[in-house]
């Protein structure tokens, strides 16, 4: 029986391929992040009338989410379904502003000050 040896040449073109058919053609775009940017949460969640109330927002958007921008528009809608911009949310690291303590961690935090003058029930959403 006759053994047969591999050249350098041959080695080095197997290892060549074989590392791009495991490595390189394997390798796809990822694709984007689906989800949602979490639950809203406010506090306090009520407030008194004609007074002037700053309620303190945080989100902390999902794993994987990404946010292309660095703050959010708080928008009030009313129960007449008009649409008015309140404040933002921001990942900032501005604590005075925002209320933000880290940047960059996906988590968004804003202050805004409402006041109403009857008894009414409205919604907040970020834009």
């Amino acid at each position: 029986m006759k053994t047969r040896y591999f050249t350098i040449k041959q080695i080095a073109f197997l290892t060549g391929f074989l590392f791009f058919v495991l490595f390189i053609a394997g390798c796809i775009e990822d694709e984007p992040a689906t989800g949602s940017l979490g639950k809203l949460e406010l506090n306090p969640g009520e407030m008194i009338v004609n007074t002037n109330t700053l309620i303190k927002l945080r989100i902390q958007a999902e794993p994987g989410i990404k946010i292309s921008s660095e703050n959010l528009k708080v928008i009030k809608i009313g129960t007449d379904g008009k649409e008015t911009e309140v404040g933002a949310v921001a990942d900032n690291g501005n604590l005075n502003e925002y209320g933000d303590d880290i940047k960059g961690d996906n988590i968004f935090n804003g202050k805004v000050t409402i006041s109403e003058s009857n008894q009414v029930i409205f919604f907040l959403k970020l834009r």
